[in-house]
């Protein structure tokens, strides 16, 4: 059993609630984290005891994709309200696509670091995944780890609440387009090699080749490529 007493793991959805509890389950198999939470806006009736449910809003769009204004409530909530209801050091977030899949994947250097999530394609126009220095950020998607004080900085320092490039996405406001923001606070972003073996999403060249040698990430997200043989909730 892997104790992970600092990380608490959460889903936070108003839709496919089953599949979500079911996620949850799945990623405690051989871990002990210091607490497991689902944040709905119904408290389901099969929700194992272990499982501590606490109610927010109705988030009208499961993520909110491109979506904008008061729309996009689930985007906005990641970044402003989601650290008041983590306790732990840490929190790794789960939806019921991606989860925690391979638990002896874990390495203890992952917590070296504020924000973790599964790589990205390299984009094809000269806008997607790049800072405000023009630089191609290989790293960030919302499934992962993430650092309370990481959680708690936007609203702590009053950050804008805006679209870059019409899109609202959570993942890319935080570690694209106000990465160097977060940076400046003192948080700290993992380069690809941690990335990818921390979580398996988009099917990049550098992920095929490490499934090929057998490497087995702690989590994914999406059903790409080889991630077809995780189960589906």
């Amino acid at each position: 059993m892997i104790n992970l007493d600092n990380i608490t793991l959460v889903a936070v959805t108003s839709v496919n609630i089953d599949a979500h509890i079911k996620a949850l389950e799945y990623s405690c198999r051989g871990i002990k984290f210091g607490a497991v939470k689902l944040l709905s806006d119904i408290k389901p009736d099969n929700l194992p005891s272990y499982i501590n449910h606490e109610y927010i809003d109705n988030l009208s769009h499961p993520i909110g994709f491109n979506l904008g204004g008061d729309k996009n409530q689930w985007n906005y909530f990641m970044v402003y309200k989601l650290g008041t209801y983590i306790q732990t050091d840490y929190a790794i977030i789960i939806h019921h696509d991606g989860f925690v899949v391979n638990p002896e994947s874990w390495s203890d250097k992952f917590l070296e670091y504020d924000y973790i999530g599964s790589p990205w394609f390299l984009p094809s126009d000269n806008f997607s995944y790049r800072d405000i220095n023009g630089e191609i950020i290989r790293v960030g998607n919302s499934v992962g780890l993430r650092s309370k004080r990481l959680m708690c900085l936007p609203s702590k320092i009053n950050m804008e609440w805006k679209p870059f490039h019409d899109y609202w996405n959570e993942d890319g406001f935080i570690s694209v387009n106000n990465r160097h923001i977060f940076i400046e606070h003192g948080m700290k972003f993992p380069d690809l090699e941690i990335g990818k073996s921390f979580s398996h999403g988009c099917m990049i060249p550098e992920i095929i080749k490490d499934v090929k040698n057998g490497v087995k990430p702690f989590m994914f997200h999406r059903y790409d490529g080889t991630n077809a043989i995780y189960p589906k909730f």
